[in-house]
C-alpha cells in the first residue's frame, strides 16, 4: 500500500472513530410510575390504579433512533363495577404481578428537550395473582394464563441535567394479545387487559 493510501486511511478512520465518540451509543436508567388497567371481556370492568417500575438498556441504531431493552414489574388488574356486583360471592376484583420485558423501537428528536416515540412487544411472566370474592380475603386461582405478550406504544419527552443524565416522561398504553386466562370457559368471560402507564426515569448515557 502506497504511504499516501495508509495516510487518507489512517485519516478517514481516524474520523470515523471521532465520530462514533462523539454519538452516544448505550444508556441504562430506571422507570417507574403509575397505570390503570381494565379487562375487556363480557362484564362491565373499571379500571383499577397499579404501579410499574423496572430498568432498561438502550442501544443507539442512530443518533435518533433507539432500541431499547426493559425488564419491569408490572401490577395489573381490573374492578369489576359496582352496579353489577350483585353476587355477595362473586368476584369482585382481579389484581395480577407480571414481569413484563418490552423490546421497543424508539425515535427521539435531536434538540435539548427530546420528543420521544415509538412501539413495540413485551413478553409477560405471570408471578403472582389474586382474585377477591365480596368481603373475603383474596385468594390465589389456578387458571390464569402463565405468559402473555402485549403490544405496546409510547409517547413522551427526556430533559438532560447533565452531560450524561437526562430525565424523562412518558406515557404509554398497552394491548394484551391473548386472554388473561387461560380456561376457554372463562376467557370470554375476562378478555384481555388494556393498561394505561405513566412512567418518569432517569438515563445514564455510557
Amino acid at each position: 500500500m502506497r504511504p499516501r493510501h495508509l495516510f487518507f486511511l489512517l485519516l478517514i478512520l481516524s474520523f470515523a472513530t471521532t465520530l462514533q465518540a462523539q454519538r452516544k451509543s448505550w444508556a441504562v436508567g430506571v422507570q417507574i410510575g403509575e397505570n390503570f388497567s381494565t379487562l375487556t371481556g363480557e362484564s362491565d370492568y373499571d379500571f383499577r390504579p397499579g404501579w410499574s417500575a423496572g430498568i432498561h438498556l438502550s442501544h443507539y441504531l442512530l443518533n435518533d433512533l433507539v432500541i431499547r431493552l426493559e425488564v419491569n414489574i408490572d401490577d395489573r388488574g381490573a374492578n369489576l363495577n359496582p352496579s353489577l356486583n350483585t353476587d355477595p360471592f362473586g368476584a369482585n376484583e382481579y389484581r395480577l404481578t407480571y414481569l413484563s420485558m418490552p423490546i421497543l423501537l424508539r425515535y427521539s428528536t435531536d434538540t435539548k428537550f427530546k420528543f420521544i416515540a415509538g412501539g413495540g412487544l413485551s413478553v409477560d411472566v405471570l408471578l403472582a395473582d389474586e382474585v377477591s370474592f365480596g368481603d373475603a380475603p383474596p385468594n390465589s386461582q389456578p387458571d390464569f394464563r402463565r405468559f402473555n405478550a402485549d403490544l405496546v406504544g409510547c409517547l413522551g419527552g427526556a430533559y438532560p441535567i447533565t452531560e450524561r443524565f437526562s430525565l424523562t416522561a412518558e406515557g404509554r398504553t398497552l394491548w394484551s394479545m391473548q386472554s388473561a386466562d387461560r380456561n376457554a370457559g372463562e376467557a370470554s368471560r375476562l378478555g384481555r387487559f388494556i393498561s394505561w402507564e405513566f412512567l418518569f426515569g432517569l438515563n445514564f448515557y455510557l
